[in-house]
């Protein structure tokens, strides 16, 4: 610059002297002023050359933005202008030297995902997605509970159980499967039922239910035996005898009546001949049993007659002499 300024004094003294010369001659001191200014802007062009980065507007080097023109930066970087020059640095989610760069693959490194999320990696960034069963971010996600908001696929007969990211389903109980699909068991034919053994084992939906037999009570799973001869809950004739049993009862006719106990009739043992009388005495019936009466002629019991003048004793027959 300071070599510019000598010179632009000594040009400056030259064209005064040609203009004191050539005062008078208008046409000459034209032209001798154009020579003039040629020469130093020539002069000028010469002495100054801009630096790299710089370009010359007029007498003055300007800074050249790269910028907003011609660079070697890469297309996934930032170009900084600086005084003569340029910077170039990779974006976020890059990395190199400026000219070059690549794509950083986060999900490998350092990353930001929660642990129950998948991480994807995209160029220059990367992105985050709760895994399934979880609600979230992707950043921050949290158990999703499928039984509370229905979101499940267990039978409608199971009980679907909640677990960490996902969730479980158990057969209720009287049904068997895998949880997602669940049939009735029937605990009655497969003998995992708690009825009693006095009692009817009848299959529902799921359950079961137990009832006594009849001659037991209880609740079916405990059944006691009813004894109808106390309760009087029988069908046995007056003149029977209720004989109780194991859920029943037997009627049988009292000695000296006919029938199946249920109804009984008075047996004629004289007429029957079913009678023990003695052959010398009379038979007659009574209510359900008979009497004996020795005929005339003879004494006894009836069972047992001998002829008058005859004495008894200690069962034998002892003859009274007159």
């Amino acid at each position: 610059m300071y070599k510019l300024l000598v010179t632009l004094m000594l040009l400056v003294l030259l064209q005064s002297l040609w203009i004191d010369e050539s005062l008078g001659q208008p046409e000459v001191h034209l032209k001798r002023s154009k020579r003039f200014w040629s020469r130093i802007r020539n002069t000028v062009q010469r002495i100054v050359s801009c630096r790299s980065g710089y370009e010359r507007r007029g007498l003055l080097c300007r800074d050249i933005d790269e910028c907003s023109g011609s660079n070697n930066c890469h297309s996934n970087a930032r170009c900084t202008n600086t005084d003569g020059s340029y910077t170039c640095r990779c974006n976020t989610g890059y990395s190199g030297s400026g000219t070059s760069c690549s794509d950083i693959d986060e999900c490998r490194g350092s990353n930001n995902c929660h642990s129950n999320a998948r991480c994807t990696n995209t160029a220059g960034g990367y992105t985050c997605a709760c895994n399934t069963g979880y609600s979230g971010s992707g950043t921050s996600c949290s158990d999703i509970n499928e039984c509370t908001n229905g979101d499940h696929s267990c039978s409608s007969n199971a009980n679907c159980i909640n677990t960490i990211g996902s969730y479980r389903c158990s057969c209720n109980s009287g049904y068997a499967g895998n949880g997602l699909t669940c049939t009735d068991q029937n605990e009655c034919t497969h003998g995992t039922h708690n009825c009693d053994v006095n009692a009817n084992c009848e299959n529902t939906q799921g359950s079961f239910t137990c009832t006594c037999r009849e001659g037991f009570h209880g609740n079916g799973v405990q059944c006691t035996d009813i004894n109808e001869c106390e309760r009087g809950a029988h069908t046995c004739d007056a003149n029977a005898i209720c004989t109780n049993t194991p859920g029943s009862y037997t009627c049988s006719c009292h000695n000296g009546y006919d029938g199946d106990g249920h109804e009984c009739e008075d047996e004629d043992e004289c007429s029957a001949g079913t009678h023990d009388c003695d052959v010398n005495a009379d038979c007659a019936n009574t209510d359900g049993n008979y009497t004996c009466e020795c005929m005339d002629g003879y004494q006894g019991n009836g069972h047992i007659c001998e002829g008058k003048g005859t004495n008894f004793a200690q069962g034998r027959a002892v003859i009274i002499l007159l």
